[in-house]
């Protein structure tokens, strides 16, 4: 948040229209809107599951799509590093990447979610984030 707040004149930028109508609007959207859509997801999960509103089904259901998506978008923007890049020198470093996308889901992203959201509301209330 910080850092858009930094470069708010990208926003709607007439000489680069791709950053200013498409790209900066959507990076504000995601760092401001996911983060709280990610936590509230998560702790109504955990409501659903603690009251029993939730089958052992269907919570099954979404974590597999959860876990596929998130490990499909990690695999994606691998594949497209390399074809773009080509940063990767042998298979063993892509299969070590690709674990790591695969561990992304179980764990990090709702790390990421809280520091997010940590991040946010320090920005809200004015206090200084060092780094």
């Amino acid at each position: 948040m910080q850092i858009l707040s930094w470069h708010k004149e990208l926003m709607c930028n007439k000489e680069d229209t791709l950053i200013g109508w498409v790209s900066f609007p959507h990076i504000i959207f995601i760092e401001t809107f996911a983060p709280v859509i990610e936590l509230l997801g998560i702790i109504s999960l955990w409501v659903c599951i603690v009251l029993s509103l939730l089958s052992y089904y269907s919570f099954f259901i979404y974590g597999l799509l959860m876990y596929a998506i998130t490990g499909f978008y990690s695999w994606y923007a691998i594949a497209m590093n390399d074809h773009y890049i080509s940063s990767l020198n042998s298979l063993k470093q892509i299969l070590r990447l690709g674990a790591i996308g695969l561990i992304d889901p179980i764990d990090y992203r709702q790390r990421d979610a809280y520091w997010k959201m940590i991040g946010w509301w320090r920005w809200l209330r004015g206090t200084p984030i060092k780094w």
